[in-house]
């Protein structure tokens, strides 16, 4: 079915791959026009070949579909950041590993990237959400607090790398927090600067990681 096309009707117990045409066309607009200002009801519904109307029983306005995306993105990531440490045993090596597969994500999905990272007060859950769950004993309460934010498991899957160095003598640390936030925000740079300044000379992209990453996450020199 072209996208012109109307979309058929979902039969009853459906209505929840509606929801999910919904969010990817949302998300095929962001990254074709790397604008979430594209995201708009009728942009969506032209694309899911539905009538605008239809997105309500879904989602009130466009910013709960970009709250939806969002989600959506930050899972993908989590998955990608845990994908790339399986069958690391090396507490040093798979806090890099987790390093690179952060820097690879925001290379390969700019777009998502920037949406993720962005200044969204819809990434925030409500406090109804929180209520009755125990805060992530890793994530800190600080304001509204770490562990109410969507996508707080990649940052604590951070912690947990940092944390795991710094018991194997591979890091100087004794603040994992901290030095997980030093790495994010490194990391953060690295990502942007990359997308924003293309024609900038940079040197050697591992060699430069390392030189960024290395001194944050306080490493010490490898063993023999």
């Amino acid at each position: 079915m072209s996208k012109s096309e109307a979309r058929a009707r979902n039969r009853r117990g459906e209505g929840t791959q509606l929801r999910a045409d919904i969010v990817a066309a949302a998300r095929e607009l962001i990254e074709e026009t790397g604008d979430p200002g594209a995201v708009t009801l009728r942009a969506v519904a032209r694309r899911v070949g539905i009538a605008a109307p239809s997105i309500y029983a879904h989602f009130a306005d466009t910013e709960q579909i970009l709250r939806a995306v969002i989600e959506e993105v930050f899972d993908e990531f989590l998955e990608h950041l845990a994908s790339a440490r399986v069958g690391i045993e090396d507490p040093r090596t798979r806090l890099m590993a987790t390093c690179e597969a952060y820097l690879s994500y925001g290379a390969e999905h700019p777009a998502l990237y920037t949406l993720m990272m962005g200044p969204n007060p819809s990434r925030h859950h409500t406090a109804d959400a929180a209520d009755g769950q125990d805060p992530d004993p890793r994530l800190r309460e600080d304001g509204e607090g770490v562990d109410r934010l969507v996508g707080a498991e990649s940052f604590a899957l951070l912690i947990d790398d940092v944390t795991a160095a710094a018991a194997a003598g591979a890091s100087r640390t004794d603040d994992p927090f901290m030095t997980a936030t030093a790495l994010w925000v490194g990391l953060h740079g690295l990502v942007r600067l990359r997308a924003d300044a293309p024609q900038f000379p940079l040197p050697d992209q591992a060699l430069l990681d390392r030189a960024v990453l290395e001194p944050i996450a306080q490493l010490t020199p490898p063993t023999a």
